[in-house]
């Protein structure tokens, strides 16, 4: 009865179902999971609608604020209560384009051209022969004559094989060393006293078998001792292995890592948790960009990365009558720490144009920053 209970309450025991993503990708996943994780896609498989029966859920993006890369994240936190983001990208400025290749054969002295040959290579026949020319040159020709000094005539002699007496010789040589007489064993003289002793031994071997032991009197010392050691030791070992923590990437000195991609894997997938109920995922997301803001340069050339997190953080999240989105609120906290280094931009301009929400809560964060 409780193994059945239990394959109830396990996903593994619930029936797949097929997950389509924004531009068509599609993904498989328990429905129990999905049911777990979010309060919205519970409705799906679990109620009375058209995708409890075909088993089959599509994902709609609403203004390309979604894409497949952000429901493949969320069927990884299904599974592993937790989710993975890209690597940062490797740009180039122009001026650095070509560089690395020129550096690295700087060292090279092209001058001079490599020798067609090794210089350790032996001097031909020719050769040897115009450096001296006073030798004949029949001597030198006559070299190859030196072939049949390989005996071939020589052959026959293996039909010696045939003599092998020696191992008779071997057996005589063995047969003929002498067998090595037995010891004498020495005679044991059994008196009164020593067969008393021999008994005293027996008596103490039965009360402590183990031989090389100490006596009775000290063993319980001694097993006390084992007993504290041994309970030590197995507390010792008594231990849960902890993943270690998540940290982010950091980009301290390297100002070519566009971190553009990671802040919107982020929060795309805050924008996804909050639209579908999903409040553990959501406090997850928050949770590692905060974490990777902390850890991030911020380089005057990735200036714009976060510029491109804040626009679209503004567009994809709904303003609040009382208080902010956290997603919002979390971007207007990090970006009013270096607001001045922002001002001349020309995007971040544009942003306060079009987004009157940003100008205002960004405003508002100056506001209590010069209190």
């Amino acid at each position: 009865m409780e193994g059945e209970v239990l394959i109830e309450r396990s996903f593994l025991a619930s029936k797949p179902f097929l997950i389509i993503g924004p531009s068509g990708s599609t993904f498989y996943i328990h429905g129990h999971l999905i049911s777990q994780c979010s309060n919205v896609l519970s409705v799906s498989v679990n109620g009375q609608m058209k995708e409890a029966e075909t088993k089959v859920i599509k994902i709609e993006a609403v203004d390309e604020d979604l894409d497949d890369d952000t429901v493949m994240r969320f069927l990884e936190f299904a599974y592993r209560e937790d989710y993975t983001v890209p690597s940062p990208d490797v740009v180039l400025a122009a001026k650095d384009i070509g560089h690395e290749a020129s550096v690295k054969t700087d060292h090279l002295d092209t001058s001079e051209p490599l020798p067609a040959e090794p210089y350790d290579m032996e001097p031909t026949v020719a050769e040897i022969v115009v450096e001296q020319p006073g030798e004949p040159i029949a001597e030198v020709e006559a070299e190859p004559e030196a072939e049949p000094e390989a005996v071939v005539e020589a052959e026959p002699e293996p039909e010696a094989e045939p003599e092998a007496e020696p191992e008779a010789v071997v057996e005589a040589v063995v047969e003929e060393w002498p067998e090595p007489e037995p010891e004498a064993v020495p005679e044991t003289i059994f008196d009164e006293q020593s067969v008393l002793s021999m008994k005293s031994k027996e008596r103490k071997d039965k009360k402590n078998p183990w031989f090389g032991w100490p006596n009775a009197s000290h063993q319980s010392e001694i097993k006390s001792k084992s007993k504290e050691i041994l309970w030590e030791d197995f507390c010792v070992l008594a231990t849960v292995k902890h993943v270690p923590g998540w940290e982010p990437a950091k980009n301290e000195d390297d100002a070519c890592e566009d971190y553009t991609e990671i802040f919107l894997s982020h929060a795309r997938l805050y924008v996804f948790s909050d639209r579908y109920e999903c409040d553990s995922l959501r406090d997850l997301c928050l949770q590692k960009l905060r974490l990777t803001l902390s850890r991030f340069t911020l380089h005057q050339n990735r200036l714009a990365d976060i510029v491109q997190l804040a626009s679209y953080t503004y567009a994809h999240t709904t303003a609040y009558g009382q208080g902010r989105d956290k997603l919002r609120n979390l971007i207007i906290d990090y970006m009013a720490c270096f607001v001045e280094r922002f001002l001349r931009r020309e995007d971040l301009r544009e942003l306060l144009r079009r987004e009157g929400d940003f100008a205002v809560d960004l405003m508002e964060k100056m506001g209590e920053r010069l209190c």
